[in-house]
């Protein structure tokens, strides 16, 4: 499972959740993790330089404090790519129903690529 299945287990612990926010922001580790293991990728074991961003893989993983930390530092919630297009789709897809309120609540601009990423959201608002 590795430590994207883990880390949403240890959400309670504040230092945890700053070194990984800490982790999604450093570059050369970033790019270095995303070619050896990509969340929306798994089957793939070699899945090449990230698809999506920092946060659409937080979003992916369902680590809300990372996602409050990058969104307050500027992430775009609408920044295109991953497999789900965008890390509104990307949470929905996985059932973080708190991480799509919080993206909605951010920004209404956000464009719905798909069926299930639109049903979700209707559920949860």
């Amino acid at each position: 499972m590795g430590f994207p299945g883990h880390a949403p287990l240890v959400q309670t612990s504040e230092d945890t959740m700053q070194a990984i926010t800490s982790f999604l922001e450093k570059e050369a580790i970033f790019q270095r993790w995303a070619r050896l293991y990509q969340a929306d990728r798994s089957w793939d074991d070699d899945p090449g330089p990230p698809q999506g961003t920092r946060l659409y893989y937080a979003c992916l993983l369902g680590l809300v404090t990372p996602v409050q930390d990058l969104i307050g530092k500027g992430a775009n919630i609408n920044t295109p790519g991953g497999r789900y297009d965008n890390a509104l789709q990307a949470a929905s897809v996985r059932g973080h129903n708190q991480i799509v309120k919080l993206l909605i609540d951010k920004d209404s601009a956000i464009v719905y690529h798909t069926q299930q990423a639109l049903a979700l959201l209707l559920r949860v608002t």
